[in-house]
């Protein structure tokens, strides 16, 4: 038998099935992303500090106070944060898919759609802070939007992970109220992820993929399915249920499995398509997938695009 090697064991180690056991999301996020992401990404951009002034932005829960202009408020009671030209720390924004579709975990999966969305979540926003960006999370489902974000480039882990490990996929959500909360956050530029399997966006996915990309922001769709939705591995009668709607459809998976095949193929193919339309890079995430190795092949192929 073959020496292990350390790149072995490391791989081991970072896998879905022993990641799944880690209940702490900031100790999963810290491991991985030590383990295998790296890179820094700064540019020109408005942000709040000693520059020349540019412009206002409404303000965020978690802007620093200091910026806002008091003396607006006191004349229109609007609080605006004062934006200048300046080298400023990148804003990222991560929208988690928290309706119950997501809840769904197949029969060989280690972990749902939703933790793997969470742990995803938190490398993002680990790797954001480990760079000296400032990251801030949202979620949308069945409870509403809730958000996490840092008032810096630090301070936000424990929060983030208190939050994700708090919030239970249920019913059907608003994507566009945390568009609208994430775009709040990130004004016109920096970089914004939405997680989801996208079930309930069939129908929308031009405008959504073009929202994304709003102004000059950077934008990544990672598409989370479970392996079983992709190959419908069952046997001869299943029950289909709606965990949004409530409603149930018994059918024969040999009857029904190549229909499914080519309309989750098409499905997943109009993802990759409107996103290559609207200049936003898109990936599909499986559940069996290692959440670094994910992250990390898509840093390389995005630096590798903007040296080019």
């Amino acid at each position: 038998m073959a020496p292990q090697t350390k790149t072995d064991t490391s791989a081991e180690l970072l896998s879905p099935d022993i990641l799944a056991t880690v209940d702490d999301l900031e100790l999963l996020a810290r491991v991985t992303v030590d383990g295998l992401l790296s890179g820094r990404h700064r540019s020109r951009r408005r942000g709040p500090g000693g520059g020349a002034f540019a412009q206002y932005r409404h303000y965020v829960p978690g802007d620093d106070l200091r910026h806002v202009d008091w003396k607006q408020y006191a004349r229109s009671e609007r609080l605006n944060v004062k934006l200048y030209d300046e080298e400023t720390d990148m804003r990222l924004a991560v929208i988690l898919d928290a309706t119950a579709s997501m809840a769904y975990r197949g029969t060989r999966a280690p972990w749902s759609k939703f933790r793997f969305g969470c742990a995803l979540a938190a490398c993002l926003a680990c790797l954001a802070c480990r760079q000296g960006d400032r990251p801030g999370v949202f979620l949308y489902g069945g409870a509403g939007v809730e958000r996490c974000v840092a008032s810096g480039p630090q301070h936000v882990m424990g929060p983030l992970a208190a939050m994700l490990s708090r919030r239970r996929p249920d019913g059907s959500g608003h994507l566009q109220d945390a568009l609208d909360a994430a775009g709040e956050f990130i004004g016109s530029r920096g970089f914004v992820v939405l997680l989801s399997d996208l079930h309930d966006e069939e129908r929308a996915l031009s405008p959504l993929m073009r929202t994304l990309r709003n102004g000059r922001r950077d934008a990544l769709v990672l598409q989370i399915l479970d392996d079983d939705e992709l190959e419908l591995p069952f046997g001869e009668g299943v029950r289909f249920l709606d965990s949004e709607t409530g409603e149930e459809v018994l059918a024969s998976v040999p009857v029904i499995r190549e229909e499914y095949g080519v309309a989750m193929r098409r499905f997943v193919s109009s993802v990759q398509e409107e996103g290559l339309s609207a200049q936003t890079d898109t990936l599909l995430a499986t559940t069996s997938t290692p959440p670094g190795a994910l992250l990390a092949g898509y840093l390389r192929r995005r630096e590798a695009h903007l040296t080019c």
